[in-house]
């Protein structure tokens, strides 16, 4: 019996790190064990990768690009063409496949859907464009793609009322299993997880830290990301001989997260991580659809929520514990669960439901 073929497409896959790339590869492995033939169409990011190899039996297929996603017109029109250029190119992989999950981008299909009649598109909006201000064009693309594919699952319950989607399917990312470390570092020993971006509050994280080392200069920060605060970051810093050491990206967030008592984090994939590791995560929001992003979740409850420096710092001083019941239900979020998600994504008509 033929495996059954998904072409999936993302902006960025491994080695590139990030939220949406580790979903990615943790569901590809899963579907590879039900018995899926995969392919990746993404971005080369790096010069020296490989424009076609094997990741982990999923052929990875990388389009060259010009231009960029961000600046001048022209340098946004040039990044498009070369993105169109190399999907025009891997049509017949695409015409192939009975099953095309898109994720996050919907324009790299658009001008081909003439092209891909009756062909199952299914979208995966996995997070939010920056900031609280999302205007008119984000909300017609979003609900352009919800139209013009047969079913989406959203990751987080806010697609529904700030970008008009209703969801297909709803889920807050997945976990594996593992053992907690026998030891944990002491609880002024802090870590920060995420991008270096003012979406994820670094500087805020830096501000909290001064706070807390006024009052004890032992409190410490472990930094892992990166991203373009980084220079503003690690001038400030210095500037205020923080205790800070910025580790960059690790592929290993969920062992690493595991060795703190306290974790500063704000991305739903690595607050999952902290909970099933028994880490009690301190979330930043600076904005409404921050807040409702993490308020509208099913372990909102577990979370301690903050929208500046002192509150960051407190929520430190205050010596919570983390609930027995947040690390039961994170523990629950496996990647064989999410899976099933999209395999009822694909074979179920629509209907919402929450991981």
């Amino acid at each position: 019996m033929p495996k059954k073929s998904i072409v999936q497409l993302a902006p960025f896959y491994f080695p590139h790190l990030g939220g949406v790339e580790k979903h990615l590869l943790k569901v590809n492995r899963e579907l590879q064990q039900r018995g899926y033939d995969i392919a990746v169409i993404t971005q080369q990011h790096l010069p020296d990768l490989p424009l076609k190899e094997k990741v982990e039996g999923s052929v990875v297929i990388r389009l060259k690009t010009s231009g960029g996603s961000h600046g001048s017109w022209i340098r946004k029109t040039k990044y498009k063409l070369s993105i169109w250029q190399g999907v025009f190119n891997h049509l017949p992989l695409l015409r192939k496949a009975e099953i095309i999950q898109i994720h996050d981008v919907f324009f790299w299909l658009l001008p081909f859907l003439v092209f891909l009649p009756r062909k199952k598109l299914f979208m995966t909006f996995h997070g939010y464009e920056g900031g609280e201000k999302i205007g008119s064009r984000q909300r017609f693309w979003h609900q352009l793609a919800s139209k013009l594919t047969q079913n989406n699952l959203c990751i987080g319950a806010f697609h529904q009322r700030w970008y008009g989607v209703q969801p297909g399917q709803i889920s807050y990312g997945a976990v594996a299993t593992r053992p907690t470390p026998p030891k944990k570092q002491p609880r002024r020993r802090l870590v920060f997880i995420g991008r270096l971006h003012p979406d994820t509050g670094i500087m805020a994280h830096l501000e909290a830290l001064k706070i807390l080392q006024n009052k004890n200069p032992k409190y410490r920060l472990d930094v892992y990301g990166d991203g373009p605060q980084m220079p503003v970051a690690a001038a400030y810093t210095k500037k205020h001989r923080l205790n800070a050491v910025f580790h960059g990206f690790s592929h290993k967030t969920e062992e690493l997260v595991g060795k703190y008592q306290v974790a500063f984090v704000s991305g739903y994939l690595s607050i999952l991580e902290a909970l099933a590791a028994k880490t009690l995560p301190i979330c930043f929001y600076d904005n409404n659809l921050r807040k409702e992003y993490l308020e509208s979740t099913p372990f909102s409850q577990w979370l301690i929520k903050a929208s500046n420096p002192r509150q960051i710092a407190q929520a430190v001083l205050n010596d919570e514990q983390l609930h027995q019941k947040a690390v039961s239900w994170a523990k629950k979020q496996s990647w064989t669960k999410l899976t099933n998600n999209y395999q009822q994504l694909w074979y179920q008509t629509k209907s919402s439901s929450s991981n």
